[in-house]
């Protein structure tokens, strides 16, 4: 679990601060929603083993971050739900079946990870563009990576 801090403008002259553990998932895409929703987000960071990590908010479009990752879950769930075959059954129609559920999961999965890669690298060069403190950005990269 990490602690997500958040500083949202509500009005020009006002500021409110939240807090909440979560999981970093959970952080991500509540603060991808925030910004779906228009809210004005003025700095997010996480705290995680002790360490203080800056959020950078440019790389939160709005898009889902936690619906791809249940949708996995799921299909692995349904996988472990499913019975094994009776000794009675097909052998060979039921391997080419589970062949066939296989390849649509793998093909879910690769997406899911492209997307996760290519939110990654919008995160990893948006810190390689905009952070000054070498120590902080040298951590953030090797988390990132």
């Amino acid at each position: 679990m990490v602690l997500l801090l958040l500083s949202i403008v509500d009005t020009p002259d006002q500021v409110r601060h939240f807090q909440t553990y979560t999981e970093l998932e959970d952080a991500f895409e509540l603060v991808s929603q925030l910004k779906a929703t228009n809210h004005q987000i003025q700095q997010a960071y996480i705290i995680d083993k002790g360490q203080r990590i800056e959020l950078p908010l440019e790389a939160f479009d709005g898009g889902p971050f936690a619906a791809p990752i249940q949708k996995l879950q799921r299909e692995w769930e349904a996988i472990l739900s499913t019975p094994l075959p009776s000794p009675a059954m097909d052998t060979h129609n039921f391997l080419v079946s589970l062949t066939h559920q296989r390849i649509v999961r793998y093909r879910a999965y690769i997406q899911f990870i492209e997307h996760a890669i290519t939110n990654l690298q919008l995160l990893v060069n948006l810190l390689e563009a905009n952070f000054v403190d070498d120590a902080q950005k040298d951590r953030l990269l090797n988390l990132y990576r």
